[in-house]
């Protein structure tokens, strides 16, 4: 239907307006993702609450074109669409538009971004919130323009590309790469804060080393005896680094941690032990926590010691933070794809009481004044939070220095 009443086009580009401010928002909420998750290997933790991944795909192989984030890009694109609806506000009264077929270009090539992203996202095997409703906005955003259209959609479509050899489309493209050149100067700014907060951590860390460990090698290993670990590049030169996890395994943030230390001991030049010490955020078997904070959480640590008597915890864990759920249901479902005995994890888990691993991370937490998880400890030096590979590295560098 070929819209004729000037209300309900008024009614129309203003749905149109409304929609873009609100992908303008979600292209920059994800802008921030992506610095985030560039920098820390974490994000926000708004994305985190509603998946397991969080808003990791806007910074993965296909988050960015020619170092600017395709999010920063979508962001400038919405504020073309809200110039324009702001001129065919301004023109609503014509019946017919050139800009009312822009709009409907622009809406369309929104439309296959979002498949191309979608595709994209399928590829990387990672669920995006933000990007979701970005394409569920751009989706609505070409209903409308189609609601609004003042001649059929090839016409309009064809309109809307010749308009760009005029001056509405001169100033349309404009305005996009002035959006573009502006946000990309604030990223950048942006991103420097952020990398100049955590080189400040880094430095904080590193000058703490100089008053020795937390505790001394021998009490650490006695707190770790039962842990799991495993070590990466044993044919590598050079002494082994540890690194031990302090972890709950229904965090977020201790996920991230996990696989940059993965990352991080994968590219080192030298042989690092890694160590996963249990801290469940979960009465049920940790004294320490008044109450259930993540009620699965102490069944996820029993889960990776029973992984562990198959010497599969790291494929265990691994699967665990990948999961949006620990229900004993779904840890059952993927203990099936991880253990080589279903039948030996079963009677694992159904032993009373629990491991005495659990009790030994939590009495390490206390040894070492735990004030979050994750924590991690290198070479009995702790630092909190979720860190980057990169991060990880220079610390490792200033605690070999203090050896």
């Amino acid at each position: 239907m070929i819209a004729s009443d000037s209300r309900r086009r008024l009614l129309w580009i203003l749905a149109i307006g409304w929609l873009a401010v609100f992908a303008m928002i979600n292209g920059g909420m994800l802008t921030i993702e992506h610095a985030q998750y560039l920098l820390e290997g974490v994000g926000t933790g708004i994305c985190s609450g509603l998946s397991s991944d969080g808003c990791s795909v806007t910074a993965g192989r296909f988050g960015s074109v020619f170092g600017v984030p395709v999010a920063l890009l979508g962001f400038a694109a919405s504020f073309v669409m809200v110039m324009l609806v702001m001129v065919a506000f301004l023109r609503r009264r014509l019946e017919h538009d050139a800009v009312r077929g822009m709009i409907l270009t622009l809406a369309t090539a929104f439309v296959l971004a979002s498949l191309g992203m979608a595709a994209a996202s399928f590829v990387e095997g990672r669920f995006c919130p933000f990007c979701v409703a970005w394409y569920g906005l751009n989706g609505l955003m070409w209903g409308c323009a189609w609601a609004v259209r003042d001649r059929p959609v090839l016409a309009a479509l064809r309109m809307g590309f010749k308009s760009l050899l005029r001056p509405i489309g001169w100033l349309s493209v404009g305005v996009f790469a002035l959006a573009t050149t502006t946000s990309t100067l604030a990223y950048q700014y942006a991103l420097g804060d952020l990398q100049a907060a955590q080189d400040a951590q880094v430095e904080g860390v590193c000058t703490r080393m100089s008053s020795g460990p937390l505790l001394s090698p021998e009490a650490l290993e006695k707190l770790l005896q039962d842990s799991p670990r495993k070590i990466v590049g044993q044919e590598r030169d050079g002494a082994v680094v540890r690194l031990v996890e302090i972890t709950d395994l229904a965090c977020p943030y201790c996920g991230r941690l996990w696989a940059n230390v993965q990352e991080y001991a994968a590219s080192a030049s030298h042989p690092v032990e890694i160590v996963l010490a249990h801290f469940p955020l979960d009465s049920k078997c940790n004294r320490k926590v008044p109450e259930e904070f993540h009620p699965d959480a102490c069944q996820a640590a029993r889960a990776v010691t029973c992984a562990d008597r198959q010497g599969q915890f790291g494929p265990m864990v691994a699967a665990l933070h990948a999961s949006d759920s620990l229900r004993e249901n779904v840890i059952s479902g993927i203990a099936m794809t991880v253990v080589p005995s279903f039948e030996d994890f079963q009677t694992c888990m159904l032993e009373e009481g629990f491991p005495k691993v659990i009790a030994q991370g939590i009495a390490l937490a206390e040894a070492v004044e735990l004030e979050g998880t994750p924590t991690l400890l290198v070479e009995g030096h702790r630092i909190t939070g979720s860190l980057s590979p990169r991060a990880i590295s220079r610390i490792v560098k200033c605690a070999l220095e203090e050896r």
